[in-house]
């Protein structure tokens, strides 16, 4: 992909010509961010290069990045897709700055974008229902009922549930616990309490799966010839949208992550909107994150519409 391209600045006497290898080799060493944000900005990079190379662009402006950004709207419908491409672009173009090459990145706004939750909660009724459809006589159906529990009751992401070793399993103040490693995180500094449905599931998993070691994933795949191996987050996602495609609650609208979304949902309306707890709970830095949950459900069991449709069907006249 390497190719020389210059990037100026239109009401500048300002140009600079650059090695498009050379400058990505030396941006990705220069992040100072998890494995995990400089793969994101890498990547989101490279896709913004060969976008280049691809419509015959070797001088940048403003402009171009314009027409990058319009593309982009073009290609993707989700508004923190086109946030993502254009993230690590504008990171480049900062790094960029400091060796006096021109920002032409500076003024280029994100995409709006709607901070309501795009996928739907299962409803208490779904989730037990997926609950009793695992077949728990085989080690494949102990390890996935598991998974799903801690999905469920825990709300814990594909991620944090591909991290967890078997020694992250503690308990603490007589409570079980399990340590994990979150989102941007580069270490398991949190943890969560495992109550006895899930404790359950988990020992009856560990019983069935025979010897391990205490640094074993938590989370293995089962084909013989790969012992061990580490479930990914994609078997994780394959296994939870199954149960899901299973009893028929899979849609555009329902994926795997909407058990994340159900689990806080239930304790927010199990807990009287009790925002402090919901965000322990859901281990958000911005307690405005966790609020959106409580609006949502709002929205609906105190909709303005019922209001209203109240109102015009009553007897009484104004």
């Amino acid at each position: 992909m390497n190719c020389n391209i210059t990037i100026y600045e239109d009401r500048k006497d300002v140009n600079s010509t650059l090695d498009t290898g050379v400058i990505l080799d030396s941006f990705s060493k220069s992040l100072d961010v998890s494995d995990d944000t400089k793969y994101c900005y890498t990547a989101s990079v490279k896709y913004f290069l060969n976008w280049l190379v691809k419509n015959n662009i070797d001088r940048v402006n403003r402009q171009v990045v314009l027409n990058y950004k319009k593309y982009l709207k073009e290609t993707y419908t989700s508004a923190s897709t086109i946030n993502q491409y254009l993230c690590g672009v504008r990171v480049l173009f900062q790094y960029l700055e400091t060796m006096g090459i021109p920002n032409v990145m500076s003024t280029i706004k994100s995409v709006k974008q709607n901070r309501n939750h795009k996928k739907l909660p299962l409803t208490k009724q779904q989730a037990l229902k997926i609950q009793d459809s695992i077949d728990r006589s085989t080690l494949k159906g102990k390890r996935d009922y598991a998974i799903y529990q801690l999905c469920l009751r825990n709300g814990l992401r594909e991620v944090e549930l591909m991290r967890a070793n078997i020694e992250d399993l503690d308990v603490r103040d007589n409570e079980h616990i399990l340590y994990i490693q979150g989102k941007f995180q580069n270490e398991k500094n949190t943890f969560i309490v495992l109550c006895s449905t899930v404790m359950s599931a988990i020992n009856d998993y560990l019983v069935a799966r025979g010897a391990y070691k205490l640094s074993d994933p938590l989370f293995i795949g089962l084909a013989t010839n790969k012992p061990n191996t580490r479930l990914t987050t994609r078997s994780i996602r394959r296994i939870l949208t199954k149960l899901l495609v299973d009893n028929d609650c899979k849609n555009t609208r329902v994926t795997p992550h909407s058990l994340r979304h159900t689990s806080i949902s239930s304790l927010t309306r199990a807990s009287g909107n009790d925002v402090l707890q919901a965000q322990i709970f859901a281990r958000h830095s911005d307690i405005n994150t966790t609020t959106i949950y409580i609006h949502e459900d709002q929205r609906i069991t105190n909709a303005p519409e019922k209001i209203l449709e109240e109102y015009l069907n009553s007897s009484e006249d104004e």
